[in-house]
């Protein structure tokens, strides 16, 4: 190889290096929850390694078990949620509260629906909602992207959080795209 042409090489090898340490490493993996731990009804592919975490939400005048798994990659968040819809608890209440509470984490006031159409296991379709709110806190420009299906009597939840530059970048919004896409539900 000529000199000049490695000199190159080597240049646009550093800039790949430079530029890749300004994003968030994302190490995707496939994951399955362990259904000794709490619900375990998909698979996913996640950036990071998933933490498991549980707590009541209050819908309407009942308080609803969430069951969540998590991931943070730098300062974004990926996660998958669910609860069972208990007699008496309405679907539409429980994602307005899921809606509500995006909307406070990301400082926003409004955010925009659509339907969409989610994947199960054995590849039928789930119809679900998608809601995309952005907004700012502390002066940072955040954003949330989520998915709401209802599944054999179940809320489920996929969401995406974290700074607008990372998730606007190509890179975050592949991330955004692989993580909402591998849901798989059983």
């Amino acid at each position: 190889m000529n000199r000049p042409r490695a000199a190159r090489l080597l240049l646009a090898l550093s800039a790949v290096a430079t530029l890749a340490g300004c994003y968030p490493r994302y190490d995707w993996r496939d994951y399955r929850p362990d259904c000794a731990r709490g619900w375990c009804g998909f698979v996913a592919s996640f950036p990071g390694k998933v933490t498991n975490a549980s707590r009541d939400i209050p819908v309407g005048t009942m308080r609803l078990p969430l069951s969540l798994n998590v991931v943070s990659v730098g300062e974004v968040t990926f996660a998958i949620g669910a609860f069972d819809l208990l007699p008496g608890s309405d679907p539409a209440e429980a994602r307005a509260t899921f809606e509500r509470k995006l909307l406070d984490d990301v400082g926003a006031t409004e955010g925009r629906r659509a339907r969409v159409v989610m994947r199960a296991a054995d590849r039928s379709e789930v119809p679900a909602d998608s809601f995309e709110a952005a907004g700012s806190r502390g002066g940072k420009a955040l954003q949330a992207t989520a998915r709401f299906a209802q599944r054999q009597g179940r809320m489920v939840e996929i969401l995406v959080i974290g700074p607008t530059d990372a998730l606007s970048s190509d890179s975050g919004r592949q991330a955004v795209e692989t993580f909402l896409t591998s849901l798989r539900l059983d």
